[in-house]
């Protein structure tokens, strides 16, 4: 009899819009024959996970996420001085436009989407129901976006509890976990020569991040880093298609590593 294959599992980190480098993770692993029969996602790796779990189309993928013009980004924006600088409501209709308002169990490759109550301080690992809803809570990053409530919990970024998801796909059935960590550039030194007190904050909100992944990476097979340190919102949008070229060459330098694990 032939073995059984051993089933694959790939978490999707949170890290903002450098999460563009998760569409060219995804990218390389598909051209590479590299199954994927679980996705986890966190903040915008659930934003990605969620898009290509539905529909498992790699190319409209590339197409939302890297032709979508600049314009057209920032007419998601819908401010709103109240607990959050957006709204969140236009992005959720931009979801659900290419989701077709689906739930988890029309999902083609199982989906879980991280996020964080804001009310027990925990992580939400959220599995059914309204599918865009889920990723909307997971995408809340606090003070700009507006907290969500869902299903009577109300919600925020998954980033802040679990930035990397790989304990939900062991949950889920994973053998072989393959995560995308986008919170590396403390691995590397000297990442900038001065320090203001405008980037100390974020710096912190950094340290905080890096410290919990690094805490939780270990837990996964292969560990995929691209080097996307430094592009912040401004810089990302402008060079999406770069940081999606980081993400696929940082993809396909471990394909040997997963073929041998696969065995």
């Amino acid at each position: 009899m032939a073995a059984k294959r051993k089933k694959i599992g790939l978490a999707l980190g949170s890290g903002g819009l450098k999460g563009f480098a998760h569409v060219g993770v995804i990218k390389a692993l598909e051209e590479n024959n590299i199954p994927i029969d679980f996705i986890a996602g966190s903040s915008i790796g659930a934003l990605a996970g969620g898009l290509y779990a539905a529909n498992k189309d790699i190319k409209q993928l590339e197409e939302i996420i890297l032709m979508t013009d600049v314009k057209k980004v920032l007419e998601l924006l819908d401010l709103r001085l109240s607990k959050g600088f957006l709204r969140g409501r236009k992005i959720e209709e931009f979801i659900n436009h290419y989701l077709y308002h689906k739930n988890f169990d029309d999902l083609k490759i199982p989906l879980a989407v991280v996020a964080t109550n804001l009310r027990t301080g925990e992580a939400e690992i959220i599995r059914s129901g309204d599918l865009s809803s889920a990723i909307r809570a997971s995408i809340s990053v606090p003070v700009i976006f507006q907290p969500f409530k869902r299903e009577g919990k109300l919600l925020i970024d998954g980033g802040m509890t679990m930035p990397i998801p790989i304990r939900a796909l062991k949950q889920m059935g994973a053998d072989i976990v393959i995560a995308v960590n986008l919170y590396n550039a403390f691995e590397r030194p000297k990442r900038f020569s001065k320090i203001s007190m405008s980037l100390i904050g974020n710096e912190a909100l950094e340290i905080m991040l890096y410290q919990i992944t690094k805490r939780d990476i270990v837990e996964a097979d292969v560990v995929i880093a691209p080097d996307v340190d430094g592009y912040n919102v401004p810089k990302a949008l402008k060079q999406r298609q770069k940081i999606f070229h980081l993400g696929e060459e940082a993809a396909r330098e471990k394909i040997d590593l997963i073929k041998k694990l696969i065995g």
